[in-house]
């Protein structure tokens, strides 16, 4: 709206550009590393480990780029939150000046001078249109954030698909480098379900299963479940179609594949029929578990482990071990701790290596989910 006392505001105009611009880069990331990648991993086996480290290096960089839109959103909500409660303060003082009473008078009487009451009316137009101004400027920066807050999630929610398949691949590629340097043998893995009956390593299956009938478009718009399926009745006439998962449930059952896999690598490689893999255990275990625990002054002077929540409440953000992952590749998960100590909501448990994909997580449950 037109102002007659104040000039336009052009915060909103200001963050719309620096959003919609780290935004298109961001997507553009995961067009092409879905595209260009995952779609190969959907057709084929997995990779040698040299080609799967390349793409670990790849996802890192999409991660930061999401990561660098997670800080602009984080800044900008803090924005808003700093507006509101100037904004509610100056309308306090414009009660107390509205209630105040002024008497009037044509000098030389008793009394302020007319003059005085015109400045007075001007300066409470001016009151009015600034708080006006400012909770426009508020309703514009929550009305702006909302797609990228929304987009980070699906961004997230990629990634960690990505993260499933990639940790699979370099479990299976360091395995076949077990194998090759004869620290491990196929007939072990096959005892452990590891390899199949068809002599296939089982983690290459993941791809497919994670990315059937999904497909990512160049204005960031998701498709999925979007093949028909003919339905199948048994001799009884009973639809015994098998039902088509959703996103979130193929992760959790990829994720859950492979904590089992883990699980039985974990127990099952060690002195049985004189293999003596105990080595290969530990080369595993040191080649999988990547993950770089925050420093103490990390958590001091990155301010990435506080967030300010919405509701205006600060958390401190701490990474823990699920202590019933494997041993050869655990499992973490982020925690918000309110001022008190108290362990308020948790993010999910991954085996992810990056700090930022656990701590954007949850800040998006703490967003989503608190009141």
């Amino acid at each position: 709206m037109p102002y007659v006392n104040i000039p336009e505001s052009r915060l909103t105009g200001a963050i719309a550009k620096q959003v919609g611009s780290i935004q298109d880069v961001a997507t553009q990331k995961v067009y092409g590393l879905v595209n260009d990648t995952v779609q190969k991993i959907r057709r084929e086996a997995c990779p040698n480990l040299q080609a799967v480290e390349r793409l670990q290096q790849r996802i890192n960089s999409v991660q930061s780029s999401i990561s660098s839109i997670q800080r602009k959103v984080d800044k900008f909500q803090k924005l808003a939150n700093t507006i509101e409660p100037i904004i509610s303060t100056i309308e306090t003082i414009l009660i107390l000046i509205k209630v105040l009473p002024i008497p009037q008078s044509v000098p030389p009487g008793f009394g302020l001078p007319v003059g005085f009451s015109m400045v007075q009316s001007d300066l409470l137009h001016m009151a009015k249109e600034k708080i006006k101004q400012g909770k426009d400027d508020i309703a514009g920066i929550v009305a702006l954030i909302q797609t990228p807050i929304a987009n980070i999630q699906m961004y997230n929610n990629i990634l960690s698909r990505i993260n499933v398949v990639t940790q699979g691949c370099r479990v299976e590629g360091v395995l076949r480098r077990e194998v090759a340097q004869g620290r491990l043998t196929n007939t072990r893995l096959k005892q452990l379900g590891i390899i199949n009956d068809k002599n296939e390593y089982i983690f290459s299956r993941q791809g497919a299963n994670l990315f059937e009938n999904f497909d990512f478009t160049r204005r960031a718009n998701v498709y999925e479940n979007n093949k028909a399926i003919r339905p199948v009745f048994d001799e009884n006439g009973k639809d015994i179609t098998p039902k088509q998962l959703t996103g979130r449930e193929k992760l959790q059952n990829a994720n859950n594949d492979l904590l089992n896999s883990l699980t039985k690598l974990n127990s099952g490689l060690s002195n049985i029929d004189g293999v003596i893999s105990e080595d290969a255990k530990n080369s595993i275990k040191s080649f999988l578990d990547t993950f770089k625990t925050p420093t103490e002054e990390d958590k001091v002077f990155n301010n990435k482990f506080n967030y300010l929540a919405p509701n205006g409440e600060n958390y401190t953000l701490v990474i823990k071990i699920d202590q019933n992952s494997p041993e050869i590749a655990p499992r973490r998960f982020a925690v918000a701790v309110d001022k008190s100590g108290v362990e308020i909501i948790k993010g999910p448990k991954s085996f992810s290596s990056s700090v930022d994909v656990l701590l954007n997580e949850l800040k998006f449950r703490i967003d989503n989910q608190l009141p």
